[in-house]
């Protein structure tokens, strides 16, 4: 089984175990100066785990700790089955997968914008100090900056 933790520090732990999930809890706890609450398990193999910690590569902390972003998040929410073709990473779009309790990732439509040579500056900025790339931190920052229409127009439909 795949697990999703949360620490108190906010990282999500993405793993895989063969185990009962609280014994994995237990034996972890331990070692981490912060609480450990269980967000979700799915089902899945070691292959699959690490396909998801590639996927999430560039929000990776340390180990199989990573920073939490609204992609792992929306992943968690919506979990779907990952493969590999000619060494990209890509989500199985197969009916057979959602009895198993995974969905595929919504569409994403394409757009394009006109941005002043210094909040590219501030962009590029912020790449190098985070590590995000661009398209992930210009997607966050119309997230939140929109959150609040996002939610009345997502209730509305």
């Amino acid at each position: 089984m795949i697990y999703f933790i949360e620490a108190e520090s906010g990282h999500i732990k993405i793993g895989y175990t063969d185990n009962e999930i609280n014994v994995r809890i237990k034996a972890m706890q331990p070692g981490c100066p912060f609480t450990l609450k269980l967000i979700k398990t799915i089902d899945g193999d070691r292959q699959q785990e690490k396909l998801i910690h590639k996927k999430f590569t560039e929000y990776r902390y340390r180990g199989e700790w990573f920073i939490p972003s609204k992609e792992i998040q929306s992943f968690i929410k919506n979990p779907y089955v990952l493969k590999v073709t000619n060494n990209n990473i890509q989500q199985l779009h197969s009916n057979a997968y959602e009895k198993q309790g995974f969905f595929k990732e919504p569409e994403k439509e394409i757009v394009s914008f006109n941005i002043r040579r210094d909040q590219l500056e501030l962009l590029k900025k912020i790449k190098k100090e985070t590590g995000l790339s661009i398209s992930k931190i210009i997607g966050q920052l119309i997230d939140i900056y929109f959150e609040e229409d996002l939610k009345i127009f997502n209730n509305t439909n």
